[in-house]
């Protein structure tokens, strides 16, 4: 029988082996996966899920644009992430305070656990206990109003007031995510009324608190054409610092 060979974009590539079989401890699921249109996006998407930690074997298969992932769901706990957080926090942390650097955790991304592995940093009440670890101003976060606003539980401007009135919001990635689902998304344009994040709120909270830090776009949709990086379009990007900036000079101005 001949080999099956799957044709895409006048690229030919072998189907992958699928994962071994579950051992003990270990399970198997199937996921979909979009967007691949050649041999390279395949073997760089299966090479991105190996790399997960707790993921034992993986394979993607190019026809039928899905991947089999093994996992071991018990590899970790959440209190041994923390753990270890906590480890690395309060070595790094004071050497950062000395030479001026502020330290800017990113929320995980999406807010839950992955193939069974838990993530620890997806809601507001995580993030102050982050800082708690260290209490010293050098260890902050980085206020990704994307990752933390996939999760509908997290009151986003809420968040920023706590943190920022402690002044331990050093980073903000302003961008904007429609829930589509329990646990589904999908990003969109930067404006309010275009996703579920309500940028103005985010942005007043922020203000309010007297943020000065940096602040980004973050990523972006391939528009006009453009073709690179997926999720970092630069035409969008520059849509949304524009965006960004007027909404921030107009609630600023409000409160001269």
């Amino acid at each position: 029988m001949a080999r099956q060979l799957s044709v895409i974009d006048d690229t030919v590539a072998p189907p992958p082996a699928p994962p071994a079989p579950s051992a003990p401890g270990e399970r198997t699921i199937r996921i979909p996966v979009s967007g691949m249109t050649c041999a390279a996006c395949q073997a760089r998407v299966q090479r991105t899920l190996q790399r997960q930690p707790g993921v034992v074997d993986a394979g993607v298969n190019l026809m039928m644009h899905d991947a089999t992932v093994r996992y071991a769901p018990d590899a970790v706990s959440p209190e041994q992430l923390w753990e270890h957080l906590e480890y690395f926090l309060e070595r790094v942390v004071p050497v950062a305070e000395s030479v001026g650097v502020r330290m800017a955790i990113h929320p995980d991304d999406p807010p839950w656990a992955i193939f069974g592995l838990p993530r620890i940093i997806t809601s507001g009440a995580a993030l102050a206990r982050l800082v708690r670890l260290v209490d010293r101003p050098a260890n902050g976060v980085t206020l990704c109003t994307g990752s933390l606003g996939a999760e509908p539980a997290n009151d986003l401007p809420a968040i920023a007031r706590t943190l920022g009135g402690l002044g331990r919001v050093h980073f903000a990635h302003c961008r904007n995510v429609r829930i589509t689902g329990h646990r589904q998304f999908h990003e969109t344009p930067h404006p309010s009324a275009l996703g579920d994040v309500n940028m103005h709120a985010v942005l007043e909270a922020l203000a309010e608190v007297g943020f000065t830090g940096p602040m980004r776009p973050d990523h972006g949709r391939m528009i006009w054409g453009e073709r690179g990086r997926p999720g970092y379009g630069l035409h969008d990007r520059a849509l949304g610092a524009t965006y960004l900036y007027g909404l921030w000079e107009g609630i600023t101005r409000q409160r001269l």
